[in-house]
């Protein structure tokens, strides 16, 4: 006792004494007098991460299940005042599907609004009817609600893939539709004035045509139903029907929509240096060739260097905060990629 009573307190407990004094005194003066103890045990300079571990309830019924849930995490971090320094992230298999389905959203609608601005641009410059491109668009809206009509009876959901459906319907049903429009189109300027009989002609010049791409194409994606991969499996049979509803649209709206609004006013539609440019292509075919294969080339050389990814991360948007914050764990040795459950029974 006489040893431990001459002995002088560490430096550490006479930190711990001024800090519990210094807080008494705010006390008193109506002050904070929170003390931040991680401040004292941890150095400034060393990174500390301090893991919260959260298993809410997710609603399905919703189009996003865990939207409420986010929303009400980040609304609590807006009203919490930090200390400074420390940094609130939420990250784990909840946040991250959260934010695949919001990018994945948010994805299909730019690129569906992409690919309608840039096909009523080339259309504007190619075909150069509003007619047509009317009833275009109008077969490309009634194609949407139709095939997410059959997804519906038929899959009974979406998922981060198969929303993909609605651009790859966008770029292929409008082939269908410009095919058989511009062959309407050609009918109308080759003298026949009759609407339906120009009609039937167009039906007859690309049915054949349009039927076997309907087909083929059909057969391509239905390669992707027998995979155990429930999202590839759903974009097959859903971008298979839709190519059976363009074909379907192509050979009743088109012609009902014709019928209504009369034919389009006969244009020139041919490639005024067309023939300057095939005749300048055919002089150098071998100049031509030779670049085609140099370019085939160097394409298998960059072709061998492909690796695949196994990590369903790289999927994902890196810019998330979901993401980044898993990075940032999985950089400190705090967690991994995989995550593996042993069930006993």
């Amino acid at each position: 006792m006489g040893d431990g009573a001459e002995r002088e307190a560490p430096a550490a407990f006479e930190r711990v004494l001024e800090l519990l004094g210094a807080s008494a005194g705010a006390l008193r003066e109506g002050k904070d007098p929170t003390i931040w103890w991680s401040d004292e045990l941890f150095p400034a300079e060393e990174l500390h991460y301090q893991l919260i571990y959260l298993k809410p309830q997710s609603a399905f019924s919703k189009s996003l299940p865990d939207a409420e849930v986010m929303a009400g995490l980040r609304a609590m971090r807006n009203t919490v005042a930090l200390p400074e320094g420390v940094r609130l992230q939420f990250t784990g298999e909840l946040a991250l599907q959260h934010e695949e389905m919001e990018a994945a959203m948010e994805g299909v609608a730019l690129a569906g609004w992409l690919v309608l601005v840039l096909l009523l641009l080339v259309m504007g410059i190619g075909v150069r009817s509003i007619k047509i491109i009317l009833a275009t668009f109008s077969m490309l809206a009634v194609g949407v609600v139709w095939t997410t009509a059959l997804a519906m009876l038929t899959v009974g959901e979406f998922n981060t893939l198969s929303l993909v459906f609605i651009v790859m319907f966008f770029g292929l049903a409008v082939d269908f539709a410009l095919h058989f429009s511009l062959r309407f189109l050609e009918a109308i300027h080759a003298g026949e004035q009759r609407v339906p009989l120009a009609l039937v002609l167009s039906t007859r010049s690309v049915g054949r045509a349009i039927t076997l791409c309907t087909v083929t194409t059909s057969l391509g994606f239905l390669g992707f139903w027998p995979t155990d991969y429930a999202g590839l499996g759903d974009l097959g049979i859903i971008s298979a029907l839709g190519m059976g509803v363009a074909w379907v649209l192509t050979f009743t709206f088109l012609p009902a929509f014709y019928m209504v609004s009369g034919a389009p006013q006969p244009r020139d539609l041919a490639l005024r240096k067309g023939d300057r440019i095939v005749h300048w292509l055919s002089e150098r075919r071998r100049g031509v060739v030779m670049a085609l294969a140099l370019v085939v080339a160097l394409s298998l050389i960059g072709a061998f260097q492909a690796r695949f990814d196994y990590s369903v991360l790289a999927l994902k948007d890196p810019a998330t905060e979901s993401m980044q914050g898993l990075r940032e764990l999985q950089r400190e040795g705090l967690s991994t990629d995989y995550q593996l459950v042993v069930v006993g029974k």
